[in-house]
C-alpha cells in the first residue's frame, strides 16, 4: 500500500485477518457515519491508533463485531498488509484448536482497550459502565421473552408471538451472551471448589480489590454488588455474573489495579489465580473467546468515545445491535406485541417497567438524547 491508501473501510463486513508485515497503519474512526468515503476517512475521520509492530493483528475486532469498527489506512509508503480469508467461525474455531493464539489475541485486546483507556480517561471509565449496563438490558429482555416463551407452553395461540420475539436481534444478543455466562460460571466454579481461599464471602464495605495493587486474581460475582471506585470516585458497579480483574492478569507490562472494588450488598466472589486462569484457559478456549468477545465490545465503545471526546462531543452509547436496529426499538416491539394478548398483561408491565429503567439510565448517560417515546 502507498502513504495514505485505504486498507479497509469502517462499517465493511468483515471476513478476513490483517497482519502488518511491514510499514505502519493508523486506525480512523468517524464517529458521525457509519460507513465513511474514502475521502471522508481522510479528511474527517480522528486517528484513535497506530500500529507499527510488525506481526500485529489488525481486524480481529471487526470479526467479532461482524463488521470493520474503524478504517485503516497506510501512514508509510510500501506499507504490506497479509490478509488472511476467514470462514464463519474461523476465529473461534483457530482459537479452539490453537489455545495459545486465543490468549494472545485477549492480551493484545487488552493492551490497545487500556492504552486507548488512558487517553480519555476519566471518561473511559463510563464507557465501561455503559458498555456493562448494555450487557444487562439485553439480559433482562431476554428474560422477559423467555417468560412469553413458557406461556405459550401452556397456551398454544401464544406459540406464533414467541416464535416473533424471538427473531429480535436484542433477544439474540442476550441469548448469546447469557450462554457465555453460564459457561464462564461452570468454568470459575469448577476451579474455585479446588482451593480453599477460592470463595470470598463480603460484607459491605468489604475491599475485594485494591487500587494500585500487582493484581494476582480474576474473580466472578456470584452474588451481590460490587461499587468501582477509581482515585476516591465511584466509577461503575459489578454485579452478579460478572467478571473484575482480568486487565491486570492479562497485561504483562502494566499488572496493577486500576480501581477499589468493595462491596456495597453481602456478597459472594469465586477467585482464581491468574496464573492458574490462564493454564486453564488454554485447555478450555472458550473462555477465550467469551473474553475476547468482551474485551471487543469494550474495545468499540472505547473508540467511540475517544474520537468524540476530541470533538469535545458526548459519548454515543453502545446500544445499537449487528443489524442496524436499537434497544429502544426492540424493547417498543416486545411492549407493542405484548399489549395485544391479555393473558400476557404481567409480562407486559415487567416490560413497561424494564424499558423505563433503560430510559432513565440512557437520560443519566447521555442527557441530549432525552427520554424518547414516553410510555405510562
Amino acid at each position: 500500500y502507498h502513504e495514505n491508501e485505504i486498507i479497509c473501510r469502517q462499517g465493511d463486513h468483515a471476513d478476513n485477518l490483517l497482519l502488518l508485515r511491514d510499514g505502519a497503519v493508523g486506525s480512523y474512526l468517524n464517529d458521525d457515519m457509519p460507513h465513511p468515503s474514502e475521502d471522508a476517512i481522510l479528511k474527517t475521520g480522528m486517528r484513535i491508533d497506530t500500529t507499527d509492530k510488525v506481526g500485529a493483528v489488525l481486524s480481529e475486532s471487526g470479526y467479532f463485531l461482524k463488521r470493520h469498527a474503524v478504517s485503516l489506512v497506510a501512514l508509510k509508503r510500501d506499507t504490506i498488509i497479509e490478509s488472511i480469508p476467514i470462514a464463519e467461525g474461523g476465529i473461534e474455531a483457530a482459537m479452539k484448536k490453537r489455545p495459545q493464539l486465543g490468549l494472545a489475541l485477549c492480551r493484545g485486546l487488552a493492551d490497545r482497550l487500556r492504552e486507548t483507556s488512558v487517553a480519555v480517561t476519566p471518561l473511559a471509565a463510563r464507557t465501561e459502565q455503559i458498555q456493562r449496563e448494555a450487557e444487562r438490558f439485553a439480559l433482562e429482555f431476554t428474560r422477559l421473552v423467555e417468560e412469553v416463551r413458557a406461556e405459550a407452553l401452556k397456551n398454544k395461540d401464544l406459540i406464533p408471538v414467541a416464535d416473533e420475539l424471538e427473531t429480535l436481534p436484542l433477544y439474540q444478543s442476550g441469548h448469546a451472551l447469557s450462554r457465555e455466562r453460564f459457561s464462564t460460571c461452570i468454568f470459575f466454579t469448577e476451579i474455585a471448589a479446588r482451593r480453599e481461599t477460592g470463595v470470598k464471602s463480603l460484607a459491605i464495605g468489604d475491599v475485594l480489590i485494591e487500587e494500585n495493587t500487582p493484581g494476582r486474581d480474576i474473580f466472578l460475582l456470584r452474588e451481590g454488588e460490587l461499587d468501582v471506585v477509581r482515585e476516591d470516585t465511584s466509577i461503575g458497579r459489578i454485579k452478579a455474573g460478572e467478571m473484575v480483574g482480568e486487565l491486570s492478569i492479562l497485561r504483562r507490562e502494566h499488572p496493577f489495579r486500576t480501581a477499589t472494588v468493595r462491596a456495597v450488598k453481602p456478597s459472594v466472589a469465586m477467585a482464581i489465580r491468574g496464573v492458574e486462569f490462564l493454564e486453564k484457559a488454554e485447555k478450555s478456549p472458550s473462555i477465550l473467546i467469551t473474553l475476547a468477545k468482551t474485551l471487543v465490545r469494550r474495545m468499540d465503545a472505547t473508540h467511540m468515545l475517544y474520537a468524540q471526546s476530541l470533538r469535545a462531543c458526548h459519548a454515543q452509547l453502545p446500544f445499537k445491535l449487528e443489524d442496524g436496529s436499537t434497544y429502544q426499538s426492540n424493547f417498543r416491539t416486545l411492549i407493542n406485541t405484548l399489549e395485544k394478548h391479555e393473558e400476557l398483561e404481567l409480562i407486559h408491565r415487567n416490560a413497561l417497567e424494564s424499558y423505563n429503567r433503560f430510559r432513565y439510565m440512557l437520560k443519566e448517560f447521555c442527557p441530549e438524547q432525552g427520554l424518547g417515546i414516553n410510555y405510562p
